[in-house]
Protein backbone atom coordinates (compact mmCIF):
# COMPACT_ATOMS: atom_id res chain seq x y z
CA UNK A 1 0.00 0.00 0.00
CA UNK A 2 1.48 3.41 -0.95
CA UNK A 3 2.75 5.62 1.84
CA UNK A 4 1.59 9.22 2.09
CA UNK A 5 4.05 11.97 1.15
CA UNK A 6 3.03 13.64 4.40
CA UNK A 7 5.04 11.07 6.36
CA UNK A 8 8.63 12.00 7.30
CA UNK A 9 11.13 11.33 4.51
CA UNK A 10 13.08 8.69 6.42
CA UNK A 11 9.89 6.74 7.06
CA UNK A 12 9.19 6.85 3.34
CA UNK A 13 12.72 5.63 2.57
CA UNK A 14 12.19 2.74 4.96
CA UNK A 15 8.89 1.93 3.25
CA UNK A 16 10.74 1.76 -0.08
CA UNK A 17 13.31 -0.55 1.52
CA UNK A 18 10.58 -2.86 2.76
CA UNK A 19 8.08 -2.85 -0.09
CA UNK A 20 9.87 -1.50 -3.18
CA UNK A 21 9.77 1.71 -5.23
CA UNK A 22 5.99 1.84 -5.49
CA UNK A 23 5.65 2.20 -1.72
CA UNK A 24 6.59 5.88 -1.48
CA UNK A 25 8.40 8.78 -3.11
CA UNK A 26 11.66 10.41 -2.03
CA UNK A 27 12.74 13.40 -4.13
CA UNK A 28 15.98 15.36 -3.96
CA UNK A 29 18.30 17.20 -6.35
CA UNK A 30 21.64 15.47 -6.90
CA UNK A 31 23.43 18.38 -5.23
CA UNK A 32 26.51 17.90 -3.09
CA UNK A 33 29.32 20.24 -4.08
CA UNK A 34 26.81 23.08 -4.48
CA UNK A 35 26.44 23.13 -0.70
CA UNK A 36 29.93 24.64 -0.47
CA UNK A 37 28.47 27.87 -1.85
CA UNK A 38 25.95 27.94 0.99
CA UNK A 39 28.84 27.94 3.46
CA UNK A 40 30.95 30.28 1.32
CA UNK A 41 33.93 27.95 1.70
CA UNK A 42 36.51 26.81 -0.86
CA UNK A 43 35.31 23.51 -2.27
CA UNK A 44 38.38 21.43 -1.38
CA UNK A 45 38.36 22.55 2.25
CA UNK A 46 34.58 22.19 2.50
CA UNK A 47 34.60 18.56 1.37
CA UNK A 48 37.17 17.56 4.00
CA UNK A 49 35.55 19.35 6.96
CA UNK A 50 32.70 17.32 8.50
CA UNK A 51 31.35 20.31 10.43
CA UNK A 52 31.15 22.57 7.39
CA UNK A 53 29.90 19.70 5.27
CA UNK A 54 27.06 18.84 7.66
CA UNK A 55 26.09 22.48 8.14
CA UNK A 56 26.15 23.33 4.43
CA UNK A 57 24.18 20.25 3.41
CA UNK A 58 21.61 20.88 6.16
CA UNK A 59 21.14 24.52 5.14
CA UNK A 60 20.75 23.57 1.49
CA UNK A 61 18.14 20.90 2.27
CA UNK A 62 16.12 23.27 4.44
CA UNK A 63 16.29 26.08 1.88
CA UNK A 64 14.79 23.99 -0.93
CA UNK A 65 12.58 21.67 1.13
CA UNK A 66 14.36 18.53 -0.03
CA UNK A 67 13.29 15.04 1.06
CA UNK A 68 16.87 13.81 0.83
CA UNK A 69 20.41 14.99 1.48
CA UNK A 70 23.33 13.71 -0.60
CA UNK A 71 26.06 13.10 1.99
CA UNK A 72 28.69 11.55 -0.31
CA UNK A 73 29.18 11.80 -4.05
CA UNK A 74 31.71 9.25 -5.28
CA UNK A 75 34.27 7.25 -3.36
CA UNK A 76 37.56 8.54 -4.70
CA UNK A 77 39.28 5.19 -4.16
CA UNK A 78 42.77 4.92 -5.60
CA UNK A 79 42.78 1.13 -5.49
CA UNK A 80 40.59 -1.81 -4.63
CA UNK A 81 41.58 -3.61 -1.45
CA UNK A 82 38.69 -5.70 -0.21
CA UNK A 83 40.30 -6.72 3.08
CA UNK A 84 41.17 -3.15 4.04
CA UNK A 85 37.73 -1.90 3.00
CA UNK A 86 36.03 -4.44 5.21
CA UNK A 87 37.89 -3.22 8.28
CA UNK A 88 38.22 0.53 7.65
CA UNK A 89 36.40 1.75 4.52
CA UNK A 90 36.63 5.44 5.36
CA UNK A 91 40.42 5.35 5.75
CA UNK A 92 40.82 3.24 2.64
CA UNK A 93 38.98 5.79 0.56
CA UNK A 94 40.04 9.34 1.44
CA UNK A 95 39.74 12.18 3.90
CA UNK A 96 36.69 13.32 1.97
CA UNK A 97 34.92 10.02 2.51
CA UNK A 98 35.84 10.11 6.21
CA UNK A 99 34.40 13.64 6.42
CA UNK A 100 31.22 12.51 4.69
CA UNK A 101 30.90 9.56 7.05
CA UNK A 102 31.08 11.85 10.09
CA UNK A 103 28.74 14.37 8.43
CA UNK A 104 26.24 11.55 7.88
CA UNK A 105 26.26 10.75 11.60
CA UNK A 106 25.69 14.39 12.47
CA UNK A 107 22.94 14.89 9.91
CA UNK A 108 21.14 11.78 11.16
CA UNK A 109 21.23 13.18 14.71
CA UNK A 110 20.07 16.61 13.50
CA UNK A 111 17.23 15.57 11.21
CA UNK A 112 16.07 12.32 12.85
CA UNK A 113 13.28 11.16 10.49
CA UNK A 114 13.06 14.56 8.80
CA UNK A 115 15.37 13.71 5.90
CA UNK A 116 16.49 10.66 3.99
CA UNK A 117 20.29 10.55 3.83
CA UNK A 118 21.67 9.61 0.41
CA UNK A 119 25.05 8.21 -0.58
CA UNK A 120 26.18 8.21 -4.22
CA UNK A 121 28.89 5.60 -4.78
CA UNK A 122 30.93 4.19 -7.64
CA UNK A 123 29.75 0.73 -8.61
CA UNK A 124 31.77 -2.48 -8.89
CA UNK A 125 32.51 -2.02 -12.59
CA UNK A 126 33.74 1.54 -12.10
CA UNK A 127 35.86 0.57 -9.10
CA UNK A 128 37.35 -2.42 -10.90
CA UNK A 129 38.16 -0.29 -13.94
CA UNK A 130 39.94 2.28 -11.77
CA UNK A 131 41.96 -0.46 -10.09
CA UNK A 132 42.87 -2.08 -13.43
CA UNK A 133 44.13 1.23 -14.87
CA UNK A 134 43.36 0.16 -18.40
CA UNK A 135 44.09 -3.51 -17.89
CA UNK A 136 41.74 -6.44 -18.24
CA UNK A 137 38.85 -6.73 -15.79
CA UNK A 138 37.92 -10.28 -14.81
CA UNK A 139 35.26 -11.67 -12.52
CA UNK A 140 37.66 -11.67 -9.56
CA UNK A 141 38.26 -7.95 -9.95
CA UNK A 142 34.52 -7.30 -9.97
CA UNK A 143 34.11 -9.46 -6.87
CA UNK A 144 36.85 -7.52 -5.03
CA UNK A 145 35.27 -4.23 -6.05
CA UNK A 146 31.91 -5.52 -4.88
CA UNK A 147 33.41 -6.27 -1.47
CA UNK A 148 34.61 -2.67 -1.27
CA UNK A 149 31.19 -1.39 -2.27
CA UNK A 150 29.42 -3.52 0.33
CA UNK A 151 31.86 -2.43 3.06
CA UNK A 152 31.28 1.23 2.30
CA UNK A 153 27.50 0.74 2.12
CA UNK A 154 27.66 -0.94 5.53
CA UNK A 155 29.73 1.87 7.05
CA UNK A 156 27.37 4.58 5.81
CA UNK A 157 24.24 2.60 6.68
CA UNK A 158 25.52 2.21 10.23
CA UNK A 159 26.14 5.97 10.27
CA UNK A 160 22.50 6.58 9.34
CA UNK A 161 22.32 6.66 5.53
CA UNK A 162 19.08 5.42 3.96
CA UNK A 163 19.51 5.40 0.18
CA UNK A 164 22.43 4.34 -1.99
CA UNK A 165 22.75 5.34 -5.64
CA UNK A 166 25.34 3.20 -7.42
CA UNK A 167 26.92 4.74 -10.52
CA UNK A 168 28.43 2.43 -13.13
CA UNK A 169 29.30 2.70 -16.83
CA UNK A 170 26.95 1.82 -19.65
CA UNK A 171 28.99 -1.21 -20.73
CA UNK A 172 29.70 -3.77 -18.02
CA UNK A 173 31.92 -6.81 -18.45
CA UNK A 174 31.51 -9.95 -16.34
CA UNK A 175 27.78 -9.30 -16.02
CA UNK A 176 27.09 -12.18 -13.62
CA UNK A 177 29.77 -11.10 -11.13
CA UNK A 178 28.59 -7.50 -11.46
CA UNK A 179 24.99 -8.45 -10.77
CA UNK A 180 26.02 -10.53 -7.76
CA UNK A 181 28.06 -7.62 -6.36
CA UNK A 182 25.12 -5.24 -6.66
CA UNK A 183 22.74 -7.73 -5.09
CA UNK A 184 25.05 -8.20 -2.12
CA UNK A 185 25.39 -4.45 -1.59
CA UNK A 186 21.61 -4.12 -1.81
CA UNK A 187 21.16 -6.78 0.85
CA UNK A 188 23.55 -4.91 3.14
CA UNK A 189 21.49 -1.73 2.67
CA UNK A 190 18.23 -3.58 3.21
CA UNK A 191 19.51 -5.17 6.42
CA UNK A 192 19.83 -1.62 7.76
CA UNK A 193 16.36 -0.67 6.43
CA UNK A 194 17.92 1.13 3.49
CA UNK A 195 17.56 0.73 -0.28
CA UNK A 196 20.04 0.61 -3.15
CA UNK A 197 19.42 1.88 -6.67
CA UNK A 198 21.70 1.69 -9.69
CA UNK A 199 22.38 4.12 -12.51
CA UNK A 200 23.99 2.18 -15.35
CA UNK A 201 22.65 3.14 -18.75
CA UNK A 202 22.24 0.15 -21.02
CA UNK A 203 23.08 -2.47 -18.40
CA UNK A 204 20.41 -4.88 -17.17
CA UNK A 205 20.56 -4.50 -13.40
CA UNK A 206 19.12 -6.49 -10.50
CA UNK A 207 18.35 -3.20 -8.77
CA UNK A 208 15.81 -0.50 -9.70
CA UNK A 209 16.90 2.82 -11.15
CA UNK A 210 15.89 6.23 -9.83
CA UNK A 211 13.62 8.46 -11.85
CA UNK A 212 15.79 11.16 -13.45
CA UNK A 213 14.15 14.54 -14.06
CA UNK A 214 16.12 17.51 -15.47
CA UNK A 215 16.56 20.48 -13.16
CA UNK A 216 15.50 22.84 -15.93
CA UNK A 217 12.42 20.81 -16.93
CA UNK A 218 10.78 19.63 -13.69
CA UNK A 219 7.63 17.54 -13.95
CA UNK A 220 5.43 15.41 -11.70
CA UNK A 221 7.38 12.34 -10.63
CA UNK A 222 6.44 8.71 -10.10
CA UNK A 223 6.87 6.92 -6.81
CA UNK A 224 10.28 5.61 -5.83
CA UNK A 225 13.54 7.51 -5.68
CA UNK A 226 13.52 10.71 -7.75
CA UNK A 227 16.54 12.88 -8.45
CA UNK A 228 17.90 15.25 -11.07
CA UNK A 229 19.17 13.79 -14.33
CA UNK A 230 22.58 15.38 -13.75
CA UNK A 231 24.62 16.62 -10.83
CA UNK A 232 23.76 20.15 -9.73
CA UNK A 233 27.24 21.65 -9.58
CA UNK A 234 26.29 25.27 -8.94
CA UNK A 235 23.99 26.71 -6.31
CA UNK A 236 20.63 27.67 -7.80
CA UNK A 237 18.11 27.83 -4.98
CA UNK A 238 15.14 29.04 -7.08
CA UNK A 239 15.60 26.26 -9.64
CA UNK A 240 16.02 23.55 -7.01
CA UNK A 241 13.03 24.82 -5.01
CA UNK A 242 10.83 24.83 -8.12
CA UNK A 243 12.09 21.35 -9.04
CA UNK A 244 11.06 20.04 -5.63
CA UNK A 245 7.62 21.63 -5.94
CA UNK A 246 7.01 20.24 -9.42
CA UNK A 247 8.12 16.65 -8.82
CA UNK A 248 5.88 16.34 -5.77
CA UNK A 249 2.75 16.76 -7.88
CA UNK A 250 1.07 13.43 -8.53
CA UNK A 251 1.54 11.86 -11.94
CA UNK A 252 -1.55 11.06 -13.95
Amino acid sequence: MPVSDSLPPRKRAQAISKAGPEAARIAFPHAFEAAAEVSARPLAAFLEDPTQLANGLAELARAIGSDGIVCLDGLGLDRVDAAAAASAPSRLASRRVAASLEATRRLRATFADGAALVVVVDGPAALAAAAAAGGEIDAGAIEDAGAVLSAVVRAFAEAGADLFLVDDPAEVSERDAWSDALTTASRVAKFHRGAAYVRAAGAASPLPSPAAIPLDAPAPAPRGVVTTSARVARLDLPAMTEWMRAVRLETA
